[in-house]
């Protein structure tokens, strides 16, 4: 489930298995709270963590201090446009089994239905704006992936399942 080509095949998959995993805890532990004292008496060099919580960060600890190693649910990216969003907003579509779509394409895809009820040239596939940066990510239209493991997935080919 945590393959790439596993999850561009049926993103379904990744996301019944996310909701049972999605941290609900919003509150953060006196540890961490220790690790921002450290960082506002700038003896924090680096925090890494295998969490996927986003704690540290609750606590306050900058990005830059912070190396979240497996990712986490704090943010999600659309695999076309590369839109990032707050994991909030897609929190609740995690929760209720559903694949998040990203809001842009999603109004650009509506956009195009109303074009077409009126006789307008609809947009073609090729049309679509890519960086062309990672040739991954231009697969799936308009679906949100996480940063969760799959970065590791992604970047080292690695196949969990």
């Amino acid at each position: 489930m945590f393959d790439i080509e596993v999850f561009r095949h049926d993103p379904n998959i990744f996301y019944s298995f996310a909701r049972q995993i999605l941290p609900s805890t919003t509150s953060y532990s006196p540890t961490h709270g220790f690790l921002r004292l450290l960082q506002d008496k700038n003896k924090l060099l680096r925090v890494y963590t295998q969490n996927i919580d986003n704690l540290e960060h609750l606590a306050g600890v900058r990005e830059d201090k912070l190396v979240q190693c497996h990712g986490s649910f704090a943010t999600a990216s659309c695999m076309r446009c590369k839109l990032q969003v707050s994991g909030e907003e897609i929190r609740e579509d995690i929760l209720n089994g559903n694949v998040p779509k990203c809001p842009a394409c999603e109004a650009e895809r509506e956009q195009q239905a109303r074009q077409s009820k009126n006789g307008k040239k609809r947009k073609r596939e090729s049309d679509w704006d890519d960086d062309d940066d990672d040739e991954d990510d231009n697969i799936i239209e308009g679906i949100m992936k996480v940063l969760f493991l799959l970065y590791i997935v992604l970047t080292m080919g690695i196949s969990l399942i």
